[in-house]
């Protein structure tokens, strides 16, 4: 984000919410509905579109520019059966310095706690930040509080937000006045309409 200043330290975190038209897997104008919705985000980062139907892969950094390009980490985590191992702290250490020297656009660092998985340690972030000198972004069971704190540290860059975004299309206003967060559906979470999509409301005052 060097090359962009955002309006606040908020971002939307990347949610699969299956709503693409099919075949093909192309968005469509009710998930930019859903997007714009939420456009008071710093940033969104929105579900991402394959480069073909036949090749669901990634293009590298000398087609589209390092500024172009972000990485997502799960440090600790594991899900789908993957398991911790003794020097998982270095191995991700070691990635941080070397992926500060790529120039990203950002590191967006997933703590898994909140999917019931294995959670990042107390001084793990300290450690990464020392190593990691560009843009960071964490997610993953974050609140106002740890935001707040994170950010005062100089530990992250920027605080994401996944489902709360769900059912709280104005999350920056309802964290910036301390405002109620509506809790989602998540028997709607994947797949469908509407309904759990784009139809919770906006907080009213009185």
């Amino acid at each position: 984000m060097k090359s962009r200043k955002l309006p606040n330290r908020i971002v939307m975190s990347p949610m699969t919410r299956s709503r693409a038209s099919q075949p093909g897997d192309e968005a469509n104008g009710l998930m930019a509905e859903c997007y714009a919705q939420r456009a008071s985000a710093g940033l969104i980062v929105s579900e991402d579109a394959w480069i073909s139907p036949m090749g669901k892969g990634y293009a590298l950094i000398e087609r589209i520019g390092a500024q172009r390009t972000a990485i997502r980490l799960s440090p600790y985590g594991g899900l789908f059966d993957m398991g911790l191992y003794a020097d998982v702290e270095e191995t991700y250490l070691y990635l941080a310095q070397e992926l500060t020297r790529r120039n990203l656009a950002y590191m967006h660092l997933m703590d898994q706690r909140s999917r019931g998985s294995s959670p990042i340690p107390d001084g793990f972030l300290h450690k990464f930040r020392e190593h990691y000198r560009g843009t960071l972004i964490l997610a993953g069971g974050m609140t106002k509080e740890l935001a707040s704190r994170h950010l005062e540290d100089g530990l992250i860059d920027f605080a994401a937000f996944g489902e709360p975004f769900i059912a709280n299309l104005d999350l920056v206003e309802r964290l910036r006045h301390d405002w109620p967060l509506l809790k989602p559906d998540r028997a709607l979470s994947y797949g469908g309409g509407i309904k759990g999509y784009t139809d919770y409301p906006n907080y009213q005052t009185s």
